[in-house]
């Protein structure tokens, strides 16, 4: 379609008044492109024609025009801004009226609270934030414990599953897993546009907080990156080729050769219950404590058992899971310190914890309908005692 330039000709002109328009409006009328342009005859001349249409043609001044190819040649990028971008409704904030929905998570004090969170979360299991040689695993049931009540309890039986509830992380309006909010302030600043895709607002596709390590109750920030689900999902070969090649006592690589970045072959070949141990046995080194070795589990599927470091199933010049002297956190036990007992559910078949004494009765009432009314009760009784032993012991402890 050529382009057309108007004339302020007197043809033009009575063409435009013939359809009800003044002369006036005639640059109104130039700039009408969205419905096709009619014109009729003249009656006197033709009064046996109908009005024959033509396709429309988008008027564009000269002076336009020009001024556009100048803007083009001057910068050549502009031409990337010419994709249409995409419409939708914004989600709004159910704590801020008429605010978008999530809008505080691009500002860098949302960034700095995360990085407290996991820097205190990572200092208390006995390693700095830059530690990547172990998982940090933490499941939602972890929460409310502190790490050295999980040590003393931890055996195959009540370990986490690899499906267990993941640990969470809410900040201002927004929740989310507390994976997927490390992967999100991995990479700094974020735009508007990845604010919609990590909230799952808008027809973007979704970014997964993704588990290099493939283990989902990590919470270690060097193995978790923010990706597209797609990319997330095709790691997943990498961890079946890791578990074979342990399975059948061949070598395991570090890192895998198909992703950017890599998956972490051998932390991938780890069982929940390996991971689990490996994490203690760091947490008693760094309180200087002695290791106590564990069984070999039933069921254990690869000819070597780990619990502690260095990992017996490769050598030590290409082990991936280890722990630097630089990264170890020294942690000190004190003897007049009165711990906060854990408030954990001994009806559960898995570690669970609760933050407060109440929280704890009402699971008990109300999760466990396979148990008759004694044993609920006498759980009761137990964290009751449990509790009061414990305020005695505060109490006696600041007056003495």
């Amino acid at each position: 379609m050529r382009e057309c330039h108007r004339q302020d000709s007197p043809r033009m002109r009575s063409t435009f008044v013939h359809q009800g328009l003044p002369a006036a409006d005639t640059h109104q009328a130039s700039q009408i492109s969205d419905a096709p342009i009619i014109l009729p005859q003249i009656a006197s001349l033709q009064p046996s024609l109908k009005p024959t249409t033509i396709p429309s043609v988008r008027v564009v001044p000269r002076e336009l025009s020009e001024h556009v190819r100048s803007m083009d040649d001057r910068w050549p990028e502009r031409a990337r801004f010419g994709e249409a971008m995409p419409t939708y409704d914004a989600s709004l904030s159910t704590k801020h009226p008429r605010q978008q929905k999530g809008i505080q998570w691009l500002s860098y004090d949302a960034k700095e609270g995360l990085e407290r969170h996991v820097t205190r979360l990572m200092a208390s299991w006995g390693v700095k934030v830059t530690h990547s040689g172990t998982c940090i695993v933490w499941p939602r049931d972890w929460k409310a414990l502190e790490p050295q009540v999980i040590a003393c309890l931890l055996e195959f039986e009540n370990c986490p599953l690899i499906d267990s509830d993941r640990s969470v992380y809410a900040f201002d309006d927004h929740t989310t897993t507390a994976a997927r909010a490390i992967a999100w302030f991995g990479s700094w600043p974020r735009t508007g546009i990845e604010l919609d895709n990590f909230i799952e607002t808008g027809p973007y596709r979704r970014n997964d907080g993704s588990h290099r390590c493939h283990n989902p109750l990590c919470l270690n920030p060097s193995h978790i990156v923010f990706e597209p689900t797609w990319y997330n999902l095709h790691r997943q070969q990498c961890q079946k080729e890791a578990c074979f090649l342990r399975s059948e006592g061949r070598d395991v690589p570090p890192h895998c050769g198909l992703h950017s970045p890599p998956c972490l072959m051998q932390h991938a070949s780890l069982t929940m219950f390996e991971r689990c141990s490996i994490q203690v046995f760091v947490l008693r080194c760094s309180y200087g404590l002695p290791q106590t070795p564990r069984g070999r589990p039933p069921w254990h599927r690869y000819p070597t058992f780990e619990d502690q470091l260095p990992l017996k199933f490769v050598s030590s010049t290409d082990a991936a899971v280890g722990l630097r002297a630089c990264d170890q956190e020294t942690l000190t036990a004190s003897a007049s310190a009165v711990c906060r007992p854990g408030t954990i559910c001994r009806l559960c078949r898995r570690i669970k914890g609760f933050g407060r004494m109440a929280d704890l009765w009402a699971h008990i009432l109300n999760s466990h309908a396979d148990r008759s009314d004694e044993e609920k009760a006498r759980e009761v009784q137990r964290a009751a005692r449990l509790w009061e032993s414990h305020l005695k012991a505060t109490q006696a402890s600041s007056t003495g």
